[in-house]
């Protein structure tokens, strides 16, 4: 029996524990390639649909977003921040930061360093965004979501 034909049986045996009909992985060139996957830290908290997208691959390493974002908020002089993942002929991608300082404060020279000391001591030396930029704000949308698909564009 083919194993569509199985679970199309399961089904009709166990209505109540339909599975959920998701894109077939032979469509996909490999299974992360599907546009929703689980995200959350090591101890599993604050689990939820991610958008595949916002994964930033880097020289053969998967990184969340959050996790990086978390870590920059973590300076004293950082208000906000958003990371993306920029092109990058060695390692696939960057991780690159955009930032939104407290008022009063200035980008000095030595922040971006300091910054990238902070991810590197809470999320690893290959975390760390290789590129910052500081902004006055960030783009929202009116819910207040940071637009993120606008900084890759920048």
């Amino acid at each position: 029996m083919a194993p569509d034909a199985a679970l199309d049986q399961l089904d009709d045996l166990f209505p109540e524990f339909r599975r959920r009909r998701l894109p077939r992985p032979e469509n996909h060139e490999r299974l992360d390639d599907l546009p929703t996957k689980r995200v959350g830290d090591a101890d599993h908290r604050g689990l939820g649909d991610g958008r595949a997208d916002d994964v930033i691959k880097s020289a053969g390493y998967r990184i969340g977003p959050f996790e990086v974002e978390s870590a920059i908020l973590k300076h004293p002089a950082v208000a906000e921040a958003a990371v993306v993942g920029k092109p990058d002929a060695l390692r696939g991608q960057i991780v690159k930061a955009y930032v939104v300082l407290k008022p009063g404060r200035t980008a000095a020279s030595g922040l971006e360093t300091e910054i990238a000391d902070v991810v590197k001591a809470h999320v690893g030396r290959h975390q760390y965004p290789r590129e910052i930029e500081f902004l006055d704000q960030l783009p929202k949308t009116e819910s207040g979501k940071i637009q993120r698909f606008l900084l890759r564009g920048r």
